[in-house]
């Protein structure tokens, strides 16, 4: 008896695992139709989906970076807690993009800044706008960290700003050579933040960072004055200061 039953038991068995396949065979060619139809909406959902993630997003930047821009105009050589708060919080709502999207988004904002620069005369109102836009760069900056190289490599001015700005929320990114670089060939606004860059790798570097920042700021420094026409002040300030072993001043004198 027990050895009828476990053949009753094994056959039970086989029949299922034979009817489980066949059934699934008879939906599918009942209802390829839909089911074709379906997959080949499959991608257009997706894009669709990844659009409105990508919307949410833009919105999420936008609406982080409105509440630094006075700040930012008003001290411009300053990174607050509140700007690396919100670019960590950026930071993980970007992990809902794919790499793609998250490029185009560092695109659309070099592009933006390029603008700005072409069109708008030099005034406050284009800094403002520059530095509008240099905000939400740094607010995208540690999800943009895997395009560093890329955005280095570049004939683009966005994409060097880009850089700077990634280089300014993480000093440990930051590349001396690359840096000195921005004061031979790159515009005021620019090498402003550039020296940025470099006093906050002074602030948090050690020793032998803290000289490579002052020896860094001595070059451009000298880069800066053989200019024609005053220097910048703003940078010299800067600069001065890292080389002065005094880093925190970054508002020009009196």
């Amino acid at each position: 008896m027990i050895a009828i039953a476990a053949l009753v038991t094994a056959i039970a068995a086989l029949v299922a695992a034979i009817a489980w396949p066949i059934a699934f065979l008879v939906i599918f060619f009942m209802f390829r139709g839909p089911l074709s139809a379906a997959f080949e909406k499959l991608p257009s959902a997706i894009s669709r989906m990844q659009k409105l993630k990508l919307g949410s997003f833009e919105a999420e930047l936008e609406a982080e970076a409105k509440g630094l821009i006075e700040q930012a105009v008003a001290e411009p050589g300053t990174i607050s807690p509140e700007q690396i708060r919100s670019a960590a919080r950026i930071q993980i709502a970007a992990k809902g993009l794919d790499q793609q999207s998250l490029r185009d988004q560092v695109q659309q904002l070099c592009i933006e800044y390029e603008t700005i620069r072409k069109v708008l005369p030099s005034s406050r109102e284009r800094t403002r706008a520059m530095t509008d836009v240099l905000v939400r760069m740094r607010t995208l900056a540690p999800s943009a960290i895997n395009f560093l190289d890329e955005l280095k490599r570049s004939p683009s001015s966005g994409n060097r700003l880009t850089a700077i700005a990634i280089m300014q929320v993480d000093p440990g990114k930051l590349d001396y050579q690359w840096i000195l670089d921005r004061f031979r060939s790159d515009e005021p606004f620019a090498f402003f933040h550039a020296a940025v860059a470099l006093r906050n790798a002074a602030l948090v570097g050690d020793k032998d960072g803290r000289e490579a920042a002052a020896d860094t700021a001595q070059e451009a420094i000298e880069i800066i004055e053989s200019f024609e026409g005053l220097p910048d002040r703003n940078t010299l300030t800067v600069l001065n200061g890292i080389v002065e072993g005094k880093p925190g001043d970054t508002r020009p004198p009196p």
